[in-house]
């Protein structure tokens, strides 16, 4: 099975020198919320919006034991560096803000699309 962000999760825990990221490379904690993100995203043809469910699945629902919101960050990136030839403009601090925020289920879907376009 492919699992997206995984190696990206992996090389992020074992490049962090937080102790809870300790023995938690590649560890997954819900395959089904795995499972759900591949099958919609493999459905979703515009880069942005494609960012804009990595994010969001990742971040929010936490598939991983560690690093969810960094690697929703990096996968979302990746998406759109590949696909767009962009990246998020925004400052890394407001970047940081906006996926906590994401975390949190402060965001649905739709309104971090348009962070993205707005940030790109």
């Amino acid at each position: 099975m492919y699992v997206p962000g995984l190696k990206i999760q992996i090389r992020i825990i074992e490049e962090s020198e937080e102790e809870e990221d300790k023995g938690m490379a590649g560890l997954i904690r819900d395959c089904g919320t795995l499972d759900f993100l591949v099958d919609r995203v493999n459905s979703i043809d515009d880069p942005y919006q494609k960012a804009a469910r990595l994010l969001y699945t990742i971040a929010a629902h936490h598939p991983f034991y560690q690093g969810n919101k960094r690697t929703a960050l990096i996968v979302a990136e990746l998406i759109l560096t590949l696909e767009v030839g962009s990246y998020i403009t925004a400052d890394e601090e407001v970047i940081d803000l906006f996926v906590c925020e994401v975390a949190s289920y402060l965001h649905e879907p739709e309104d971090i699309e348009s962070w993205i376009r707005r940030n790109c």
